[in-house]
């Protein structure tokens, strides 16, 4: 900003309350914060002092106040733009590791999107942006086209939970992503895995041209 106010980096997901475990029950289950929680940590010790984080972040109303006091925790987070507390319940994983690199994963809970009535007034206070699709169900696909046409500054999106659909039980599942296309183009450099690139049947094509 040329006021010689911080730059402000808007960071979009969904907080988590985790339960990680080793598929023999050893040791011990850990609990914490984790979806978002991970950017929010990187950006706060990778970014310069003239940045400001914006967590742009809703929490279940069982979870609010846990959810704010972690948040305050970091010296350049701005708590009061971008949390909003809805009713119901947080989302909460639980992850059973069973060998390197494989896991399970359940959730339960869920915090309802943001619409762009909503997500645009907190988007225009921030100069960049990153997506972290952790729910996968952060925002629809007309609400990130509406991001796309309306805000000016950079945006990086991890698509990561696009891909996964919620099966019985909560069990997170992978899935194909319906207008894969269209979502590609709602940002200026988005982040997959290979099995996602497989998903989205991107990656025929780009092998293909």
């Amino acid at each position: 900003m040329c006021d010689g106010s911080p730059k402000r980096l808007g960071v979009v997901g969904t907080l988590v309350w985790d339960t990680i475990s080793l598929g023999d029950g050893l040791p011990r289950p850990v609990e914490e914060w984790g979806g978002v929680a991970y950017a929010l940590s990187a950006f706060e010790a990778a970014l310069g002092d003239d940045w400001e984080i914006v967590p742009i972040v809703k929490v279940g109303a069982d979870l609010s106040e846990s959810a704010l006091a972690f948040l305050r925790s970091y010296p350049r987070v701005d708590v009061g733009t971008g949390i909003q507390t809805v009713p119901g319940a947080n989302n909460r994983v639980a992850l059973v590791y069973t060998g390197p690199g494989r896991r399970t994963e359940r959730l339960t809970g869920g915090v309802p999107p943001w619409s762009w009535d909503e997500l645009g007034p907190i988007t225009a206070t921030c100069d960049a942006l990153y997506i972290n699709f952790i729910s996968g169900f952060e925002m629809n696909l007309e609400t990130a086209q509406a991001l796309r046409s309306v805000f000016p500054g950079p945006t990086y999106a991890d698509l990561h939970s696009l891909f996964l659909g919620v099966g019985p039980n909560g069990l997170r599942i992978p899935r194909g992503l319906p207008s894969w296309e269209a979502w590609l183009g709602c940002f200026d450099a988005v982040q997959l895995n290979a099995e996602e690139l497989a998903c989205s049947g991107a990656g025929w094509k780009i092998r293909g041209s």
